[in-house]
């Protein structure tokens, strides 16, 4: 397979997704039903990471394609997804899905990022931005 899915940490906070050489929709598709396996022996949010330094390119029709892919039903224990790598037709082809299908966009909480360990920092940041304030402690 093109697309390889595992946890990122042993805390099963973060997914990685790494895209290695050409990879078509159907490899795609399996890593969602991969990751999906994994979300599901946990309870709470889990941010994604995609690793695509080491792919060459989208498949054919990822214009048309990303309608459908930014349209399905989100597990409900994702939470931000971070890209990495991306290289420029990558790039055009998300900004430009994120423009076309904006009503579909706000499915998704993405960000792009340099390196992996840029990534895991990002996305740890943002979700320590979304925790709710702590009580302070009672004295006793």
């Amino acid at each position: 397979m093109s697309i390889n899915v595992a946890w990122d940490n042993d805390e099963k906070t973060v997914i990685i997704y790494t895209f290695v050489g050409q990879w078509e929709w159907i490899d795609y598709w399996t890593a969602i039903k991969d990751a999906a396996e994994l979300l599901n022996t946990v309870t709470y949010k889990v941010d994604i990471i995609m690793d695509m330094r080491n792919a060459r390119t989208m498949p054919e029709g990822s214009l048309s394609k990303a309608k459908q892919v930014l349209g399905y039903p989100r597990h409900p224990n994702i939470g931000m997804t971070a890209i990495v790598g991306a290289n420029l037709f990558i790039e055009t082809v998300v900004s430009t899905s994120a423009k076309v299908y904006k009503a579909l966009w706000g499915n998704y909480d993405m960000l792009s990022a340099a390196s992996i360990e840029d990534a895991r920092k990002q996305l740890f940041v943002r979700r320590e931005a979304q925790q709710p304030p702590q009580k302070p402690a009672e004295q006793s």
